[in-house]
């Protein structure tokens, strides 16, 4: 991320996504002694918020969020795959 600060404005393009990981939200995908979601109700609810808020702030600097409930490093390579 450093490096992409040090470009010039010009240089730059920003494309923010933010992706729901299934593996915080999903009983069968939970590390956990006792087989509970990583992300409950709550934090999923606050979640959830964030990024409608998120997404409100880039759309009124006219940009746009990607949103995604797929794993992150499968969706960043679909997105970023020419074919």
């Amino acid at each position: 991320m450093n490096w992409a600060m040090q470009l010039k404005a010009a240089d730059k393009e920003v494309i923010p996504i933010y992706c729901f990981d299934p593996r915080y939200y999903a009983k069968e995908h939970s590390q956990t002694k006792y087989g509970t979601r990583k992300t409950g109700v709550i934090r999923a609810r606050f979640q959830l918020e964030s990024v409608e808020a998120l997404r409100a702030d880039l759309e009124s600097i006219q940009s746009q969020l990607l949103v995604s409930f797929e794993k992150p490093e499968e969706y960043l390579v679909k997105l970023l795959d020419p074919a």
